[in-house]
């Protein structure tokens, strides 16, 4: 059993050979507790640090759907898709403060942030003109006007909308005019500025061809899975009917041509499709095999 004994004036025990004054003990008790008291400290500084981060992101959260609302108001108010910093702040920053129940002193340089990570999400486009444009609303050119890079951003997004417009409406003429020019710059680029069917690249033998008609389909007019970049002379016999491309993108000839020229630039000088980025819709190439005549079993070059 233990045994105690006075040894200097402070009491040992003994249990199993060992031994351990009581001021020792005492000591070790002291220091369990600091060390405790200091892993306390620690763990609540790092339960606040954890609490401000959720606070912070669920306030970024926040902060980003308060500015998409204002921004379809502002949208629907004005009925534009091109949105202008100065005029949204003037408008919509008090409400967009209220409903985050922000306490910022500079919720301006706040918006201002969260409209350059709305653009990076992909909801906007920043423009040249310093405007922002929404990126998941059609983009109608008769409606207002906008800069170039804006007009090719909605094409390629395949968001562009070129409408009718009276011959006698010069400044709608114009809007179009600018439009059908966004398209060309969009329907290049997207076949890397290179005929699909041949070699040529030079740029003033590029054109835009629509696999639907510009009047069978006034809302695929703007879209890009609706326009083939094709060289003039692939283009004029596309248009008329010489060929076309079945859902695989393969060529459907013409039976029956006797014109030694068109069946020499078939043969020699038409290759196979180069597919582009955004291809053309099957469904529109078989308008084009239906309003042209060519069946499937025309013959695939």
């Amino acid at each position: 059993m233990p045994c105690q004994s006075v040894c200097g004036g402070a009491k040992h025990s003994n249990h199993g050979g060992a031994s351990i004054s009581r001021q020792d003990a005492q000591r070790v008790l002291h220091a369990l507790h600091v060390h405790a008291g200091k892993l306390g400290q620690r763990l609540a500084a790092h339960e606040a640090l954890v609490g401000e981060v959720r606070r912070m992101t669920a306030m970024t959260t926040s902060w980003k759907q308060a500015v998409k609302d204002a921004i379809e108001r502002y949208s629907r108010r004005h009925k534009t898709v091109q949105i202008d910093r100065g005029k949204l702040l003037a408008e919509e920053q008090a409400r967009m403060v209220a409903t985050t129940s922000s306490v910022g002193r500079t919720p301006a340089q706040t918006i201002s942030r969260t409209l350059q990570e709305l653009r990076d999400d992909g909801f906007l486009f920043f423009s040249s003109s310093g405007r922002y444009t929404i990126n998941d609303k059609n983009f109608d050119v008769l409606s207002e006007d906008a800069p170039d890079d804006a007009l090719e951003h909605a094409a390629a997004k395949g968001r562009l909308i070129l409408s009718d417009v009276s011959a006698t409406d010069v400044a709608g003429q114009a809007r179009i005019r600018r439009g059908v020019a966004a398209l060309r710059y969009a329907t290049l680029a997207n076949y890397a500025h290179s005929c699909a069917l041949c070699d040529i690249r030079e740029t003033p033998l590029l054109v835009t061809s629509h696999v639907a008609r510009w009047a069978d389909r006034p809302e695929a007019r703007g879209m890009l899975s609706n326009t083939i970049c094709f060289c003039r002379f692939h283009d004029s016999l596309f248009e008329n009917g010489f060929f076309s491309l079945d859902d695989r993108y393969r060529i459907v000839r013409r039976s029956g041509i006797r014109s030694r020229c068109i069946l020499t630039w078939l043969d020699t000088c038409t290759f196979a499709f180069r597919t582009p980025t955004i291809a053309p819709s099957p469904n529109y190439l078989r308008e084009h095999r239906d309003r042209t005549g060519l069946s499937l079993k025309s013959g695939i070059g």
